[in-house]
């Protein structure tokens, strides 16, 4: 195989994981929600903010809330 071939594949690859990435933050963004559990309030992240908080597992992540400041662990929630 050509190294230009390889290149061309990797790329092909990459894009690929990078599509598949974004397509599963979109559907977390616009399906689910989190919960302050110092004030109550629920809200939901943008789809940039979601995939840069900081990860526990695969339910909860590091965030913010935007009402009262708190920061903490806090666990993704279905929307209904």
């Amino acid at each position: 195989m050509s190294p230009i071939a390889g290149l061309i594949q990797t790329l092909i690859i990459m894009a690929l994981i990078f599509f598949l990435a974004y397509k599963y933050i979109d559907l977390q963004t616009k399906n689910t929600h989190f919960e302050c559990p110092h004030c109550g309030s629920s809200f939901k992240l943008s789809k940039s903010g979601l995939a840069i908080a900081f990860k526990k597992n695969l339910y909860e992540r590091m965030v913010t809330c935007p009402v009262c400041d708190y920061k903490g662990w806090m666990e993704i929630i279905k929307d209904e």
